[in-house]
């Protein structure tokens, strides 16, 4: 878990992660990064706290752990004679765990496993979704590390890389998440709004006008049915009927421009006059 100091190290992208990490916390759980609950959450949170039940708390995922680990095999039990040592154990331990032991040997299991360097590893699965259960601490590294390996690609992208693998990664943890990531919002602040056409276009026949246009599509790109990614949107569209022709680009290039308007315009036909940002063709 990143840490909770937050003093600005050698390091500025630790010292953005984590002021990101209690962000993120404080928003989702109400909780410091240490885990303690903040005294008057509501003065600090726009928004109420949700309630997410497919996270744990880290003092409710240890004691859901600590049952299942010494909850023992019911087939095992099934068969074990009553003075076999072992089973009589078990036994004793679901008598004094029966009222949450059952319900937890119902929707979880434990996968042992290992850690990179060897050491062992306890995973706490959901028994119906087969997905890895977080607690509260653990949440905010695995949806950033997903995030990252998208290349900041919004809430969607991020979301698509955790499912299945995680059932603690709701489509409301990551949106918080994205919402305040330092990239995301420094590639997005570039981006200028600007106003419309002041004097509108207007055109009596089809193919009188058209007007070709590049939408910019590089923070939201995404792949096409061929695997490849599109940065780009090219619009052509006819002042007359408003019919208007859109399709991707993988980069703003004059051979892929000029491919498509070649292709649109053995549909169509030719228009008379032919406008676009920089300059206006007017054919005789």
């Amino acid at each position: 878990m990143s840490g909770d100091n937050i003093t600005p190290p050698d390091n500025g992208m630790i010292y953005l992660v984590n002021v990101h990490c209690r962000l993120f916390l404080r928003k989702a759980f109400g909780i410091n990064p240490d885990g303690t609950p903040i005294p008057n959450i509501e003065e600090f949170n726009d928004e109420p706290i949700k309630t997410y039940r497919a996270v744990k708390t880290v003092a409710q995922y240890n004691e859901i752990v600590r049952v299942l680990t010494y909850w023992g095999d019911s087939n095992f039990l099934a068969s074990a004679e009553d003075v076999d040592p072992k089973a009589s154990k078990i036994r004793r331990f679901r008598k004094a765990n029966e009222k949450v032991g059952y319900n937890y040997a119902a929707h979880f299991r434990l996968l042992h496993t290992e850690n990179s360097d060897g050491t062992p590893k306890t995973v706490l699965l959901h028994r119906g979704l087969d997905g890895i259960v977080l607690h509260m601490l653990d949440v905010f590294d695995v949806i950033l590390s997903a995030h990252q390996q998208q290349g900041h690609l919004k809430t969607d992208r991020t979301l698509s890389a955790l499912k299945p693998q995680y059932y603690s990664a709701t489509e409301d943890l990551v949106k918080v998440l994205v919402d305040d990531c330092t990239i995301c919002l420094q590639k997005n602040s570039g981006i200028a709004k600007k106003k419309g056409a002041r004097k509108p276009i207007t055109s009596s026949d089809f193919r009188n006008c058209f007007q070709v246009d590049l939408i910019d599509m590089q923070t939201i790109r995404r792949r096409d049915v061929y695997g490849k990614m599109m940065h780009w949107i090219l619009t052509v569209k006819d002042h007359s009927t408003g019919l208007v022709y859109l399709v991707a680009l993988p980069r703003k290039m004059a051979k892929y421009v000029a491919a498509e308007l070649e292709k649109y315009f053995g549909f169509v036909g030719y228009p008379s006059i032919f406008h676009t940002g920089r300059f206006t063709i007017v054919y005789q």
